[in-house]
C-alpha cells in the first residue's frame, strides 16, 4: 500500500475529518482513507456494486423489508 502526503488542507475541513474520527472512535487516517475510497468508488460507477453489497446485507439481516414502489403506488392510488 502507497503512503500519501497531502498539503494545504483547509482548516475547516480538517476540523470535520478530526470530528468524524472522534464521533466513529477511528483514527483521523482511517476516517480519510475511507472517505477517500468512497469518493474514488462512486466517481468510477463502482457504486452500483457497493449497492448490491449493502442490499445483500440487508438480506442477511432477515429484517423485513418493505418496496418503496408499491407503496408509493398503493399512496398515489388513493
Amino acid at each position: 500500500m502507497a503512503d500519501i502526503l497531502i498539503r494545504n488542507v483547509p482548516g475547516s475541513a480538517l476540523r470535520q475529518a478530526k470530528r468524524m474520527a472522534q464521533k466513529q472512535h477511528h483514527s483521523l487516517q482511517e476516517v480519510l482513507r475511507g472517505l477517500l475510497i468512497n469518493v474514488l468508488e462512486i466517481r468510477e460507477g463502482n457504486w452500483s456494486e457497493r449497492a448490491d453489497r449493502i442490499r445483500r446485507k440487508i438480506a442477511r439481516s432477515g429484517k423485513p423489508q418493505s418496496n418503496s414502489v408499491d407503496l408509493l403506488r398503493d399512496d398515489r392510488a388513493r
